[in-house]
């Protein structure tokens, strides 16, 4: 068998459709509940992109606000506290600060299911309605983006005509066999039959 090479984008292709690793917010905006009463709620914007590392899922820098009460008025800081700002208003001396967009980054953790960001400390925030969880909780186990796999029940016994390659990348193992494609992790001969999108970058990308 003839060592195919592909180009490294070629190579990102392929591994990028078995695993999904990015997750973009769609909603125009998206509230998450500070996981304390009484405290200042995080604000995040559409298009805001988290990327799986390690054991949380972080995003990009972006723009972030802190909101507080029934309207969601945008405050100061992640510490606003409406006690104090009665109590000072009582007596004259409270001056709201200005409203304010704070630049920082949001991460979420695989473990705990919550939020924090590089902004607000300590502070920690939950997505109640589920809206931006159930997206990132795919994130943190890999799910595939090519739908439930279907596998190969004769691992240990392929037939005859099976044509495999080992060589195509140092990650994956792909087969043809009885005119359809499987892939597995390198070395483990755990077959499972690609679909979808997947299945068109192996029959364009892989060489048997």
């Amino acid at each position: 068998m003839s060592r195919f090479i592909i180009t490294e984008n070629e190579k990102k292709q392929i591994q990028g459709l078995y695993e999904q690793q990015n997750y973009t917010v769609k909603s125009d905006e998206l509230i998450l509940d500070n996981a304390i009463t009484g405290k200042s709620n995080l604000k995040i914007f559409k298009g805001l992109t988290f990327t799986k590392s390690g054991d949380n899922v972080i995003s990009s820098t972006t723009t972030l606000q802190f909101v507080y009460g029934i309207g969601n008025s945008v405050v100061d800081g992640p510490d606003y506290n409406k006690g104090l700002e009665i109590a000072q208003s009582n007596v004259g001396i409270y001056t709201r600060p200005e409203k304010k967009n704070h630049k920082g980054k949001v991460m979420y953790s695989c473990s705990t299911k919550k939020f924090t960001t590089t902004v607000s400390g300590k502070n920690q925030y939950e997505d109640e309605n589920k809206y931006l969880s159930n997206g990132l909780d795919k994130v943190c186990k890999g799910v595939s983006k090519m739908g439930q796999p279907t596998l190969n029940k004769s691992n240990s016994s392929q037939s005859s005509n099976a044509k495999i390659n080992t060589t195509n990348d140092k990650d994956y193992d792909y087969k043809l066999e009885n005119g359809k494609y499987y892939y597995s992790e390198k070395g483990k001969n755990s077959w499972v039959e690609a679909q979808g999108t997947g299945l068109e970058a192996i029959k364009k990308i892989v060489k048997f």
